[in-house]
C-alpha cells in the first residue's frame, strides 16, 4: 500500500471505484496493483496529476 496516495484518495473522498475509472482499469485491478505496490508508471503520472503531487510523494515508502 502507498500511505500516501491513500492519503491524498481519502482527503479527496475518491473512491478506488472513482480512481480506476479515472484511469480506465478496473477496480480489483486498481486495488490489486496499490495492494501489491505494481502502479505502473502511466497510472503513477496520471494519479500525481489528478492529486497535483509528485509521484515521488505519492508513491513513498514507509512514511
Amino acid at each position: 500500500m502507498y500511505p500516501n496516495l491513500e492519503t491524498e484518495q481519502l482527503r479527496r473522498g475518491h473512491t478506488d471505484d472513482y480512481v480506476a475509472e479515472a484511469l480506465g482499469m478496473m477496480v480489483q485491478e486498481y486495488q490489486a496493483r496499490k495492494a501489491s505496490k505494481t502502479v505502473g508508471m502511466r497510472e503513477a503520472v496520471a494519479l500525481a496529476g489528478m492529486y497535483e503531487m509528485s509521484t515521488e510523494y505519492l508513491f513513498r515508502s514507509g512514511v
